[in-house]
């Protein structure tokens, strides 16, 4: 018996001793994963920064090409002025050349034009004013909506430092649960030498350490649920920070609107005001010739030569307009070439931040499969560790019964003694092979998981580059099976797409995917779809994926079975309308 006893505890210990390099070796691992993943991000965060001074640079460009367009247009507008000055002024200088030949005539001209341009006058005036109001409205509009955009862009900077500060508390919980963790796992450790080294120890040494583990017990759940409270709190204040910031964003895109409408209503002012003073001018014109009508033949002649010397400055000014005209066209057009370029080049940048996106997602399932792998080797050194305690406790018993039967000196009790720690040995090797089994399994699952993150990853490197604008008309866009920790991170209009088979071993093995999956479903939509292995005779049963919050499954409707007629009586209950609400 002792020597089985000391056998058992040699072969625990070294069993012990590999758990805990392997654990060692899956951790580094591990932590050069999260290094490389680390510095992904680091890249992804330059690509996106030089996207955004790309798309300020397009920006800058489109609105210089616009500006540029407005002037071309502007001087285009002065020149048909020009060009209609012209002819007023030719149409009046035919006028006088008309009354040089009849005073009378020209005087009665003269009078029906003075009215006509008076009126002329008034009504662009009243255009002016009209317009100036219209502009002063839109200018106190814009004024509001910069306002609104302030008090926005200030609430979320105020979201944005309580974002912060949940951060910084779910982190402080988090070293108060790890420290309450490992006090509790020193104390398990204590009494496992205690138990081995002291048999004999008393049952008030006993109890002392049996309370001091269960208060360490109770602070590994105190501090668990304040890392729960906090890491809840500092999820709500990011999605409110979020919130804030896209309105923030969309009260931009208004301010920005209103203060444009702005600018074009005064534009529009200016022009109209400007277009007053010439109908103005133009009936003092008229009222200036009305009052030379009655003068002599010499003043006729004479606002004859006036009217000359005014057509040949119109010519000018119309040729120095045309001049004008022709130069901003040709500016606003290399403003516009200038623009696309730049557009260009952020559509580049654009797919370059999409692609160091897709390495980072695949850094991230090579990050998750190490943890993954990790965790098993540290289960593995937890559960060794339980059966060199356990080897423990049996050499301790069997060494007591060897005591008692040496004290009594009784042939029978060392029989039943030997049988007892022959039963105990058979029992430890049964929890062996049964924890040798489970790990099998484990090992099994996260193979298939590593697996499918390889197809992913090498369908992601094959996979040809997708433009930016055709994602944007894009319903939904479906996904793998992969990692829980970065799905949960994905938008609502990513779909996951997932066969039977792994929806059979989530619901029949691993708890924690079963909570992961009912907590993706509920903001995300889930599609389940028949795996390559089913026989093509048989629907899945719906109901499993149904438990756990999947809303699309998928059933062979060539196969009248029990599992169709489930699903046809299921959506069957809201009228047939092709859905029924959780």
């Amino acid at each position: 018996i002792n020597n089985f006893g000391d056998v058992a505890i040699m072969e625990c210990k070294e069993r012990v001793s590999e758990a805990r390099e392997l654990y060692q070796r899956k951790s580094e691992i591990a932590d050069d994963a999260a290094d490389d993943l680390k510095h992904s991000e680091e890249e992804v965060q330059k690509a996106r920064l030089q996207a955004d001074e790309a798309d300020r640079v397009n920006e800058e460009a489109q609105n210089h090409a616009k500006k540029a367009a407005a002037e071309a247009r502007q001087h285009r507008e002065h020149l048909d002025t020009s060009k209609k000055r012209i002819e007023q002024v030719a149409e009046y200088l035919e006028k006088c050349k008309s009354a040089a030949a009849s005073t009378e005539s020209f005087s009665i001209t003269a009078l029906t034009e003075k009215k006509i341009s008076q009126a002329r006058a008034t009504e662009a005036e009243a255009r002016a004013e009209r317009a100036l109001n219209t502009a002063l409205l839109d200018r106190q509009r814009a004024d509001r909506e910069t306002a609104k955009e302030e008090t926005f862009m200030h609430e979320a900077n105020l979201l944005k430092l309580a974002c912060n500060d949940a951060s910084v508390e779910s982190s402080a919980a988090r070293e108060r649960m790890s420290d309450a963790e490992d006090a509790l796992n020193s104390i398990e450790d204590s009494l496992s030498i205690s138990a081995v080294l002291d048999a004999n120890m008393t049952p008030r040494k006993k109890a002392e350490l049996a309370d001091e583990r269960r208060v360490a017990a109770q602070k590994v759940k105190e501090t668990s649920a304040e890392n729960a409270a906090a890491e809840m709190i500092r999820r709500h204040a990011q999605s409110a920070y979020d919130e804030a910031l896209h309105r923030a964003k969309v009260q931009a895109d208004r301010a920005a609107d209103a203060r444009k409408h702005a600018e074009h209503s005064a534009l529009i002012a200016d022009r109209l005001a400007e277009n007053a003073e010439d109908e103005r001018a133009a009936a003092e014109l008229r009222q200036t010739a009305n009052d030379k009508a009655g003068m002599s033949l010499e003043q006729t002649e004479q606002q004859l030569r006036s009217a000359e010397e005014q057509y040949n400055q119109a010519v000018l000014a119309s040729e120095e307009s045309e001049r004008l005209a022709k130069k901003y066209v040709e500016k606003a057009e290399e403003l516009t070439e200038a623009a696309l370029l730049a557009r260009m080049s952020a559509t580049e940048r654009m797919s370059h931040v999409m692609a160091k996106e897709d390495e980072l997602a695949s850094k991230q399932n090579v990050f998750d499969a190490a943890e993954e792998e990790r965790k098993c080797a540290q289960d593995k050194l937890i559960k060794a560790q339980d059966a060199l305690a356990t080897s423990a406790e049996l050499y301790a018993r069997a060494a007591v019964e060897e005591a008692e039967k040496r004290t009594n000196g009784i042939v029978d009790d060392a029989i039943t003694a030997t049988l007892n720690a022959i039963r105990a040995k058979i029992m430890a090797e049964d929890a062996e092979n049964k924890a040798a089994d489970a790990m099998k399994e484990e090992s099994e699952y996260a193979a298939i998981r590593r697996e499918k993150s390889s197809q992913k990853r090498r369908a992601e490197e094959s996979s040809l580059a997708i433009s930016p604008s055709l994602t944007k008309i894009t319903l939904l866009s479906s996904f793998p099976l992969g990692s829980w920790s970065s799905s949960l991170k994905l938008p609502h209009t990513e779909l996951l797409s997932v066969n039977d088979s792994n929806i059979s071993i989530i619901a029949q093995r691993v708890q924690s995917d079963r909570v992961s999956l009912v907590e993706f479903t509920r903001n995300h939509i889930s599609r389940v779809f028949p795996s390559n292995e089913r026989d093509g005779v048989s629907n899945i049963n719906p109901v499993v994926a149904w438990s756990m919050g999947c809303q699309l499954v998928a059933m062979n409707s060539r196969i009248c079975d029990a599992e169709l007629m489930l699903n046809e009586g299921r959506f069957r209950e809201n009228g047939s309308c092709g859905y029924v609400l959780k």
